[in-house]
């Protein structure tokens, strides 16, 4: 590990130096050419292979997804969080999605009924809000999907007056349409 890193911050070092030296000494279009091909260099940057010591049975060549895709969730999120225009969503999923809850609860619906579920949690309490503490998204040619991860904390009033707070983890599957069709979480609360 300690030597990948060495190689890897000698070859940035290497890298700024030709940028220094590209920027000094060139002018105009040869300068522009030097600075490309010095940041260039710098991502050629060589990973060595490891060796898992348990293979992935689902899938292992994730890598960057679409970061849009976070976009369209958190565009979900604030139609649910303002309880309003959720209809305007309807083009971001698949015809059915599967959602699972945090206490393992699986349906499979339509996307006319998960909003209808959404509202329904939604209408369940005075004020609701939503921290988005991290997300991802990651995609995998062998699913022909993208993954978006999230990492939430939220804080809401319930109708009865009770706050409740938890801190949560999401994963929504867009299909290879770029459709959603898949939902689940797990929920650690904080009260």
């Amino acid at each position: 590990m300690i030597k990948a890193k060495t190689k890897h911050l000698l070859s940035l070092a290497t890298a700024l130096g030709m940028l220094l030296i590209a920027t000094s000494c060139n002018s105009g279009a040869e300068k522009e050419e030097a600075v490309v091909a010095a940041a260039d260099s710098v991502t050629e940057v060589k990973q060595e292979a490891v060796n898992f010591l348990y293979p992935a049975t689902l899938a292992s060549d994730w890598k960057p997804g679409d970061p849009q895709n976070i976009v369209k969730i958190q565009e979900i999120y604030k139609i649910m969080l303002s309880d309003s225009n959720y209809e305007a969503t309807l083009p971001y999923f698949g015809d059915s999605i599967t959602n699972v809850t945090f206490d393992n609860r699986k349906v499979r619906v339509s996307k006319e009924e998960f909003l209808e579920l959404v509202k329904k949690f939604r209408k369940g309490f005075k004020t609701l809000d939503e921290e988005f503490r991290s997300y991802v998204v990651m995609r995998s040619d062998a699913l022909k999907s993208e993954m978006v991860m999230l990492w939430l904390k939220e804080k809401g009033t319930r109708l009865s007056g009770r706050v409740d707070s938890s801190g949560y983890q999401e994963t929504w599957r867009f299909n290879d349409q770029g459709k959603i069709d898949y939902r689940s979480t797990f929920v650690r609360y904080d009260f």
